[in-house]
């Protein structure tokens, strides 16, 4: 003969069984599959586009995000993918039916041009995932162009000195005054047959002329000079200065012995 608990035990799993869950056991799931990821909501596109920039020009947007949760919802943090862009959060704890804004600050890298995108992703606390990722985009405009810009050599020897160009055009409508500000260069010497963790600054590097004067559609020539002192690798840069921007050519070396 079955006791009061068998009996009781078989009502509950035919109960279960023919989806009739007690209330109980539906608020408690009810609550736990609430999630802040459908009811915290951006009031926008997750992009948007500053338009045509200067080099030097800083440019924000806000973007919104409204409450409608039935809780009070925390944002962990809200991350740049870099340092060009910088985030103000106007408040961490949003109420239900209260607003966070998110204040991205763009101002272009030293150097950049053409179409530039960057991302702020926003956390919710203790979350491992981005709750939103946020994008933000710009078109620089640059005053002259650079060609190359980033400029290798595969061939250095110790000791020899070797020479490379870069050609500097004016891209602008008006007559443009190109400084160059130094050549930074640093060696990272082949240690035990691999480039180790030393790195060395290297001087003597030159760059000639020092001042390009370029109307509209004229080009000038710069020309880097350096002597290796170590076989591995070198890495520098030559500054380029037009009124307060600045410009960079990048330089890379792979260096062998004599």
């Amino acid at each position: 003969m079955k006791t009061r608990i068998d009996i009781l035990i078989l009502g509950l799993a035919v109960l279960f069984a023919a989806g009739h869950v007690p209330a109980a056991a539906q608020d408690a799931s009810n609550e736990r599959g609430a999630d802040a990821a459908d009811c915290f909501r951006l009031m926008e596109n997750t992009e948007h586009y500053f338009g045509e920039v200067k080099q030097n020009e800083t440019v924000e947007h806000t973007f919104i995000f409204e409450n409608g949760c039935a809780d009070t919802v925390e944002i962990g943090s809200a991350r740049s993918s870099c340092g060009c862009t910088s985030v103000v959060l106007s408040d961490r704890r949003v109420p239900p039916g209260g607003e966070a804004r998110i204040l991205a600050k763009f101002t272009p890298p030293r150097g950049s041009k053409g179409k530039v995108s960057k991302t702020v992703s926003v956390y919710l606390k203790d979350a491992a995932a981005a709750h939103t990722v946020l994008r933000i985009s710009a078109t620089v405009n640059c005053a002259i162009d650079i060609e190359p810009s980033y400029v290798r050599v595969s061939d250095a020897v110790v000791g020899q000195k070797h020479t490379v160009t870069s050609t500097i055009t004016n891209v602008s409508d008006s007559a443009v005054f190109v400084e160059t500000t130094g050549v930074s260069l640093t060696s990272y010497p082949e240690e035990a047959g691999s480039v180790g963790g030393r790195s060395i600054p290297l001087a003597g590097g030159t760059v000639t002329p020092t001042a390009l004067r370029l109307k509209p559609g004229e080009s000038g020539v710069l020309t880097i000079g350096f002597t290796p002192a170590y076989p591995g690798q070198l890495n520098g840069s030559v500054g380029l200065k037009i009124g307060d921007v600045e410009n960079v050519i990048f330089l890379f070396a792979e260096v062998r012995p004599k």
